[in-house]
């Protein structure tokens, strides 16, 4: 299927891009998180469809585990891991949903987060909206994982949904 030849999808993957490209290019990191979260909540609320759970964090999780994306923090962003333990965040989803709260809602009262992790949170969710983008267009070949920090010059990884391999 051509997803670009069907107007609903071809609608919602411009918004997405178009969101996902300003989260590249903002005045400040947490513009880029909060830009970057309307993305994916677009993506959420187009591939879960309705009835969607209250909280941003089951609906994040929902939408990774319907497109096989693994909701575990990678070893390559420590400082997200070390924020979601100090305080007790179950996962990805969990630790992006509450530091986008906190960024886009301050409380004088809670201590800033700080900008190394808020970093790790902008580049996993520009990560779930890259492989949920690459899911919703049945792409199943491999990817620059940008969540991958030392790579080499074209090393790449399957999409984590393919279940065959390549030949």
């Amino acid at each position: 299927m051509n997803v670009w030849h069907d107007a609903t999808t071809e609608l919602q993957l411009r918004k997405v891009i178009h969101y996902y490209a300003a989260s590249n290019l903002p005045p400040s990191i947490d513009a880029a998180l909060v830009l970057a979260f309307v993305a994916l909540e677009i993506l959420e609320r187009w591939t879960l469809g309705a009835p969607l759970p209250r909280d941003a964090d089951t609906r994040l999780r929902n939408t990774l585990t319907r497109h096989g994306i693994p909701h575990s923090i990678p070893p390559s962003l420590p400082d997200l891991a070390a924020v979601k333990n100090k305080n007790g965040w179950t996962d990805g989803p969990k630790s992006l949903t509450e530091m986008r709260h906190r960024v886009a809602h301050p409380d004088p009262a809670v201590a800033e987060l700080p900008i190394s992790a808020r970093m790790d949170a902008w580049l996993l969710v520009t990560g779930y909206i890259e492989l949920i983008v690459l899911a919703v267009t049945q792409y199943s070949g491999d990817y620059r994982n940008r969540l991958q920090r030392d790579l080499w010059v074209g090393q790449v990884d399957a999409v984590p949904w393919r279940t065959r391999p390549r030949t």
